[in-house]
């Protein structure tokens, strides 16, 4: 069936979502109701077979993805997708191939050549705790920031739904207002619009 793929960039985390649509003017109406951080559309690319060529772009970043189809993709990688040579690989009928990642090989510290000879093992496990550590804050700074992003929603919501029905009040205790009342409503939506 035919569509698109795309990838579209959340500035929050600076992860990119490859994702599918057949009409992606509509997909991209449901991003701004759904999500709840600033996005930006990065690149579309027409299938011939959209689902195909979806999971063939998730194949080959498989050892990038963050969560489901949110991958954390760097610069070079998104070039990649934007070429003309990706555009035939995901569109073709051949098997794709999980892309090597460098980041997947384990040595011990003595087998890498010149870099860590000369530091001891316990230094390097320092290291790593250290940035995992770093890591583990800058998630609870994550989950802090969205938690109050959420609070602060349902309150707008709470605020919003208290002025519907103090409007609603206000209309059925006074036919003269509605004239008013209508042009109030309007100005008011036309101003959050």
């Amino acid at each position: 069936m035919e569509g698109y793929v795309y990838l579209i960039k959340e500035f929050h985390s600076n992860t990119y979502k490859i994702g599918k649509a057949v009409n992606v003017e509509n997909r991209l109406k449901i991003f701004n109701v759904k999500l709840p951080f600033k996005w930006e559309l990065i690149h579309t690319i027409k299938c011939k077979d959209y689902h195909r060529a979806e999971t063939k772009a998730h194949n080959i970043f498989s050892t990038k993805r963050v969560n489901g189809e949110w991958f954390d993709l760097s610069d070079g990688d998104v070039e990649e997708i934007k070429s003309d040579s990706f555009k035939k690989v995901i569109n073709s009928n051949k098997k794709t191939k999980k892309r090597f990642d460098y980041t997947e090989i384990y040595l011990k510290p003595t087998q890498i050549p010149g870099v860590i000879k000369d530091k001891s093992v316990d230094e390097h496990k320092e290291k790593v705790n250290h940035h995992f550590g770093e890591l583990n804050e800058r998630l609870k700074e994550y989950d802090k920031n969205f938690n109050k992003m959420v609070k602060d929603q349902e309150s707008i919501h709470d605020d919003l739904m208290m002025e519907i029905n103090k409007t609603l009040n206000m209309f059925r205790s006074d036919k003269k207002r509605k004239e008013n009342l209508f042009t109030l409503l309007y100005k008011r939506i036309k101003k959050s619009g």
